[in-house]
């Protein structure tokens, strides 16, 4: 069974709610991988009055897409780099388009690639070590989001328990437009 069989995403469309994509059983190795990527992109609608939208994790393990340490990691050099081919090294990642700081309410972010393993996302345009969970907000309409997956995960990433995926809860605000 492919990755493509295994993921599930779920969207629901209201100003608060979750965005997620869970890979079940994708425990696989190098074998598997057959060059294929994998990319959804999703889009949530945006609520009448409502000009941004922040994610958030709820929990730091919520956000499992990928690497051996506890790490959030907001840097375009270690996330989402497979390359055309899908044979680069980087991993498994989530973009969200126009990412910016909260405190940033009308310059736009360095950096909308996140990765990392049980630290939730951050913002801060670089690797950093857990604990450091964080609120990600986008004015970038249509409000959506982008999982980019392969079908493997590297041998020593599968000693430290599945790459399940990521939940995020979303609100759409108007302050700051």
């Amino acid at each position: 069974m492919s990755i493509y069989d295994k993921l599930l995403l779920i969207i629901l469309f209201i100003g608060v709610g979750a965005v997620s994509a869970h890979r079940f059983n994708s425990l696989t190795n190098d074998t598997d991988r057959e060059g294929k990527l994998l990319s959804l992109f999703q889009i949530v609608r945006r609520e009448r009055g409502n000009c941004r939208i922040c994610y958030s994790a709820d929990l730091p393990t919520d956000f499992m897409t990928s690497g051996k340490e506890l790490k959030a990691i907001g840097k375009p050099s270690e996330c989402c780099a497979y390359g055309a081919t899908g044979a680069g090294s980087q991993f498994d990642c989530l973009i969200i388009p126009g990412a910016l700081n909260p405190t940033m309410l009308s310059k736009q972010g360095m950096f909308d690639e996140f990765c990392g393993r049980s630290a939730g996302i951050q913002n801060t345009g670089e690797s950093v070590g857990a604990d450091l969970n964080k609120t990600v907000c986008s004015a970038r309409q249509p409000f959506s989001v982008r999982f980019l997956s392969d079908s493997f995960e590297v041998e020593e990433e599968i000693g430290f328990g599945p790459m399940v995926g990521f939940k995020l809860s979303y609100l759409q605000t108007s302050g700051g437009c």
